[in-house]
Formats: C-alpha cells, sequence, structure tokens
C-alpha cells in the first residue's frame, strides 16, 4: 500500500511539472492558423482623421498611438504564396506606373502649414507623387491651383489632379435640369439629407460636357494626370426613387453610357493635351469581380480609355467574413494581394495599369466585425506589400486629414 501511495505521489508530481513547463516550450500556432491582432489600450498622443465612406473628405476622429507608444505589429503570415506576375503589356517600369503619392484635401488647399509639411516629405522620404482635390463641391480657383501645382512640381513630384465626377452639389443646384431627382421634383441625395450629396445624371450631355471642361482647366493648371472619382452612377440613397433627367434604361445600359463618357472624355482630353495621363478610382469589388452593371463600370472596358486604374479597398469597409477572415481590417496584406491579383486577371493584354489607393487611417470596421484596428507604419506597409508581390509598385496614401504615416515611403532615393 506505501508503495502505492508512493507512485500516486510521484505521478501527480510529474503532472504538475508538465503543466507548468510545457507552455514554455510550446512551438507557436499551427501551420494554417493566424496570430490574435492586438488591441491596443495605451493612452494616445496624436488623432487621425478617417473618412465614412468611399473617398470621402467628411470625417470621424480617432485616437492613434503614436509608433513609441505602439507595440510592434509582426507581419501576419500569408495563407498562400502569392504568385509574381507580370501581366500587362504596359511598361510598369514607367514613370506613372511607379507613383508613391500624398494626398492633399480640397480643405487644405489654402494652407500654407499644411502645404510645407507635405513639400518636407519630398524633401526627407521617397514620395514622388501628389494627389490634389480639383473640384470636390467648389469650382476650381485656377491662380491658386496653378501656384500649389508648381510648388510640388519644384520638388520633382507627380502631380495628379483628383476631380469628384457626377456627385456635384454645387453644379446641380446650378443646373438642376442635369440632376437626379426624386419622384417629388426634389434633389435625390446619398448618404443623409443633410449632407446635401447631390448626384448629376452621367447620360447629361451639360454635367458631360462640365466634366470635359473641368478636365481641361486641371490640364491648364500644370497637372501631369487626372484622377477621376465618383465617375459613375450612384448607390447609396433610396434607389427606388431616383428620376434621371437623361438616361433612359429602356434604351441603354448603365455600361454603355459610362464607356460613351468614357470615350468622350478620353478623345477630349487627349486632344487638348496628348502627354497627359487619365486615371479612374473604382470600388475595391469591382476590381475583384471585373465589373459594377448597377453602377456602369467594367474593368475591360475602362482599361481601354484610362491609363490607371485605381481600386479603393480599404481594409476597413468590407463586409465581415470577406477574403475568407471575420473582420478584414485586421488582414491588410491578404485584402489588397487577393483584390489586385483578381484584377490583374481583367487587365491582362491591356496597357492599364493598377495604383491602388491605401488606407492610412485608422478606424473600427464599418460592419462592426471587430475592435478597431491601429495603422501604424506596419500595417500600411503590409497593404503596400500586397500590391509589390504582384508587381503593383505604385500606391497613393488616403487620409481624409492630409496626415500620413510618411515612413513608409523609405529613405529619399
Amino acid at each position: 500500500m506505501r508503495n502505492f501511495r508512493t507512485i500516486i505521489i510521484l505521478f501527480i508530481t510529474l503532472l504538475v511539472l508538465l503543466y507548468v513547463l510545457i507552455p514554455k516550450f510550446s512551438f507557436g500556432p499551427g501551420k494554417n492558423s493566424l496570430p490574435e491582432i492586438e488591441t491596443i489600450a495605451t493612452e494616445a498622443s496624436s488623432t487621425r482623421t478617417a473618412p465614412v465612406s468611399e473617398n470621402s473628405t467628411t470625417t470621424k476622429t480617432v485616437v492613434l498611438p503614436t509608433e513609441k507608444d505602439t507595440p510592434t505589429l509582426l507581419p501576419e503570415p500569408l495563407l498562400e504564396k502569392p504568385i509574381i506576375r507580370k501581366i500587362y503589356s504596359a511598361n510598369t517600369s514607367s514613370t506613372y506606373a511607379n507613383i508613391r503619392a500624398v494626398y492633399l484635401t480640397s480643405g487644405y488647399v489654402y494652407s500654407s502649414s499644411k502645404i510645407n509639411e507635405l513639400l518636407n516629405i519630398f524633401d526627407t522620404t521617397g514620395a514622388n507623387g501628389v494627389v490634389i482635390d480639383f473640384v470636390d463641391n467648389s469650382a476650381p480657383d485656377m491662380e491658386r491651383m496653378t501656384k500649389v501645382v508648381s510648388l510640388f512640381r519644384e520638388k520633382g513630384a507627380y502631380t495628379i489632379a483628383r476631380i469628384v465626377t457626377f456627385q456635384n452639389t454645387r453644379f446641380a443646384k446650378a443646373h438642376p435640369e442635369s440632376a437626379i431627382k426624386t419622384g417629388a421634383g426634389e434633389f435625390w441625395y446619398s448618404g443623409k439629407k443633410s449632407w446635401q450629396r447631390y448626384w448629376l445624371d452621367p447620360a447629361s450631355p451639360t454635367a458631360q460636357n462640365y466634366i470635359v471642361s473641368i478636365g481641361k482647366q486641371a490640364v491648364d493648371a500644370g497637372f501631369n494626370e487626372i484622377q477621376f472619382d465618383y465617375i459613375r452612377f450612384p448607390t447609396d440613397g433610396d434607389m427606388s426613387d431616383l428620376v434621371f433627367p437623361s438616361y433612359n434604361p429602356s434604351t441603354q445600359t448603365k455600361t454603355a453610357v459610362m464607356n460613351g463618357f468614357f470615350s468622350k472624355l478620353r478623345t477630349e482630353l487627349l486632344s487638348y493635351d496628348p502627354n497627359i495621363k487619365m486615371s479612374i478610382d473604382i470600388f475595391g469589388d469591382v476590381m475583384t469581380y471585373g465589373k459594377a452593371t448597377t453602377i456602369g463600370q467594367d474593368m475591360a472596358k475602362m482599361a481601354d480609355y484610362f491609363d490607371v486604374i485605381s481600386p479603393m479597398s480599404y481594409p476597413s469597409h468590407y463586409n465581415c467574413g470577406a477574403f475568407g477572415v471575420q473582420d478584414p481590417t485586421a488582414y491588410p496584406y491578404k485584402v489588397y494581394n487577393d483584390t489586385i491579383a483578381e484584377g490583374q486577371k481583367y487587365l491582362e493584354g491591356t496597357n492599364a495599369i493598377i495604383r491602388p489607393w491605401i488606407q492610412d487611417f485608422s478606424m473600427t470596421s464599418i460592419y462592426k466585425c471587430g475592435p478597431i484596428v491601429y495603422y501604424t507604419k506596419n500595417r500600411v506597409l503590409e497593404e503596400i506589400q500586397g500590391g509589390k508581390d504582384l508587381g503593383v509598385n505604385g500606391f497613393m496614401l488616403w487620409n481624409a486629414g492630409s496626415n500620413f504615416t510618411s515612413a513608409v515611403f523609405g529613405e529619399k532615393l
């Protein structure tokens, strides 16, 4: 009996030792598992502003820790080895294919301090491009724009004029005959009514001619490239109560309307300046699936009219479960790598290149998929690397407050 008790005591002692020691020698997560995302609860010493939807300048303020307060975030393991391939017939070594740009919002076009802040980025990092709001909801101030463009070009920056196209409240009010209305005859709006985000009918000759004229003014201001945003039919409003003054769904599809306008835009702008480059902003899902007939966009067709196609694949703006993960916000590399890989299939054999917008702001998923994921340097770099592993080296940082993680540009070349 005494020997039996001794054996029992030894056995229990052994179990306790195993319980204590084994975790110290853990071999980590299994082959297909992913590390948990760290939720940072440190007291913040800076803030970032983040867009509410699409490439919007409407912002919400979120707290962002400085790099020194933030634990190092290790790159997430890849779920599959990326396929590095060059499938464009375009010259991806050309200047406009390798632009690494910051963004100057319309709210800062008259801010000397913000402009100097961005100019300093070109002195100290490898940034080589800038996107400037040329037309948002206000008419361009040509004297001011020309001066601002010249300041950046003196730094060797490639300059891009961003034009908000068919969402244009100012022009809708001035030319109500070209605006989308409700059945009651009021201006149709996207988002909240108080925002007064009114839309022009993409099929309206008046609206189309206006956009062409704005494009020519951007050329006159000295820009290297013109980028068209909101160049589509609307989506985020009461879609059961739209009255178009020109578009007739019984005689023409939305895609046909947009392709016709793309052709007009390219023909007239290249006739005005044969050297001007043209780019288009699209939803990430349009790049993934190749088309969205509800808004009139088709990747393969767009490639005939635009030199650059820029997906807005912000991880925080995807549904829970997209890309096979609960919260895409926590997987920036996967979101960009998967999206761009799909988009390349639709552009194979064309001359169009991909230059993505990169999320450089922190916010919780707009679908509440998980806790906030802070986009510090490592997270932003993961997005950029998602494109680089597929041969896409250019990118543009999006932050509605023009506050950037400039370290991602690397050292000045």
